[in-house]
C-alpha cells in the first residue's frame, strides 16, 4: 500500500507531465534578411529567456528552420526573431497545438520608436551648416563614446561626456549650429572597445545615421 504522501507526490508529477508541451515549430524566414537569433517564451512570461539558435545557426532568407520543443510549460507562446541588422520581429499568443509553422515577413517587424537617450549641440565658428541629426544605435552594444571631426582632421572631444551612454536601440540627437564644413566623419566606440567609423558624411544630404554591428571597424 502506497503512503498518502507518496501517492499525492506521484499524482502531482503526473499532472505536471500532462500539462507540459512537447512538439516542434517550423520558422519560415521571409523577412528579406538572415535571422541570427530566436526567442520563444510562454505568453504570460515576464522575459524572453535564452536564445535558441546558438552561435552556429543562421536562418537565411527563404529558408525554413525546425525547432524541437520539449517539456515546455505551455503550448501558447510568444516568438521573437532578430535579423542581421538587429531588427526585431514578433508574434504573440501562438498556440503550438493549433499551428506548428509560422512565417515571418517585414509586416512582423517591431515598429516601436527608439528611446531618446541624449542630445548635444555642436557650435562652429560661423558657417551655413545648421540642423538636427539623428543617430540610431543598432549595434546590439551600448556605445560609450562618440567623436566628430571635419573630414580627415583631428577627432574632437567625446560628445557623450562622462555620464551619458548611447544604449542599444537608442536615439541620440546632434544639433549642429554655424558649422563651416558640411563634410564630417563620425566615430563610435562601444563598451567592448569596438569602433565604428563613418567617413565623408555630407550633412546637406544625410539627416540620420544608423550604426550597425556589421559596420564595425
Amino acid at each position: 500500500m502506497k503512503k498518502p504522501g507518496l501517492l499525492i507526490f506521484l499524482l502531482l508529477g503526473s499532472l505536471i507531465r500532462l500539462s507540459a508541451f512537447d512538439g516542434y515549430l517550423d520558422i519560415i524566414n521571409n523577412t528579406g534578411f538572415p535571422v541570427y537569433y530566436v526567442f520563444i517564451s510562454p505568453h504570460d512570461a515576464d522575459s524572453w529567456g535564452d536564445e535558441i539558435l546558438g552561435n552556429d545557426i543562421v536562418i537565411e532568407n527563404g529558408e525554413t528552420h525546425r525547432i524541437e520543443l520539449i517539456n515546455r510549460e505551455s503550448s501558447v507562446c510568444d516568438i521573437r526573431i532578430e535579423d542581421v541588422d538587429g531588427d526585431y520581429y514578433t508574434m504573440e499568443e501562438v498556440d503550438l497545438k493549433i499551428t506548428s509553422m509560422v512565417t515571418f515577413t517585414p509586416d512582423n517587424m517591431n515598429q516601436e520608436e527608439n528611446d531618446l537617450v541624449g542630445e548635444v549641440t555642436v557650435t562652429g565658428s560661423g558657417g551655413p551648416v545648421n540642423g538636427t541629426y539623428h543617430l540610431y544605435n543598432e549595434t546590439t552594444k551600448d556605445i560609450l563614446y562618440i567623436y566628430i571631426r571635419k573630414n580627415s582632421g583631428e577627432w574632437g572631444a567625446d560628445l557623450l561626456g562622462d555620464n551619458d551612454i548611447f544604449t542599444n536601440d537608442g536615439l541620440f540627437k546632434i544639433v549642429l549650429s554655424d558649422l563651416s564644413e558640411n563634410i564630417i566623419d563620425l566615430k563610435f566606440e562601444d563598451k567592448k572597445g569596438h569602433t565604428y567609423t563613418y567617413s565623408e558624411i555630407d550633412l546637406n544630404q544625410i539627416k540620420e545615421l544608423v550604426i550597425k554591428k556589421e559596420d564595425r571597424d
